[in-house]
């Protein structure tokens, strides 16, 4: 189980960063044709769109997933007909006319002013999620890396119990509940907090007042297990 989260963890992670990159190099190719690209005018000839299935269909429709957008216009007194606009929002109709810029260099390959904020949003939307999704399993599998670490190399102490509280996060509709203990030594007290505990069955019994095994670092108490 923990390899995959591990495996889940690091595509998500990856993939995040991919699209996150992707929506960046966007936003840069469209700041770097407003500073020197040249605006004109074209008119949208066709939208296609792209289904769930695969499956293409001339004009536009509620149920699309993507849209490729062909434009026709004309750049320094040649035609260009057909061409593929980088970017589809809803407000685009068949024979609407739309400013666009155009890379002198590569006039074949238009965008429209404003694109690289659209794309730096969906694609660094999209990435973001990916990537808070794969860090939050990663962070599960070293944190448990981490309490096995402690297991073997680190020192067991006998905590107390002084609450257990609810967390704030619930699984499968359950809330997980936090056990908050300490250890008295050397007329200092640590205070510890377990991660959130979901099975009934291994609170079953506990009680404020009783004991409960932690497992610390000797040389920095912070880093710590509340063995449930």
């Amino acid at each position: 189980m923990k390899k995959i989260l591990s495996l889940f963890g690091w595509i998500f992670l990856l993939l995040g960063v991919t699209l996150i990159g992707i929506g960046s190099l966007a936003y840069w190719r469209t700041s770097q044709l407003q500073a020197k690209g040249e605006s004109a005018t074209a008119r949208i000839t066709d939208i296609v769109t792209y289904h769930e299935s695969g499956n293409r269909y001339s004009h536009h429709s509620q149920d699309s997933r993507h849209h490729d957008v062909y434009i026709d216009y004309r750049y320094h007194g040649q035609r260009y007909t057909d061409i593929r606009l980088d970017t589809y929002t809803s407000s685009m109709q068949i024979g609407k006319k739309i400013k666009i810029l155009i890379n002198p260099q590569a006039p074949a390959n238009p965008t429209i002013p404003g694109a690289g904020i659209l794309n730096l949003t969906i694609w660094g939307g999209i990435g973001l999620v990916f990537t808070i999704l794969g860090s939050i399993f990663l962070k599960y599998v070293f944190a448990d890396r981490g309490r096995r670490r402690l297991k073997k190399t680190g020192r067991q102490v006998t905590a107390i119990v002084s609450a257990i509280t609810d967390s704030h996060v619930t699984l499968n509709g359950v809330v997980g509940k936090i056990i908050e203990c300490y250890y008295e030594e050397a007329d200092e007290r640590y205070h510890f907090e377990s991660a959130p505990v979901f099975n009934s069955t291994a609170l079953h019994g506990l009680n404020v007042g009783d004991t409960i095994y932690v497992y610390v670092d000797p040389n920095n108490y912070s880093h710590y297990y509340v063995e449930v």
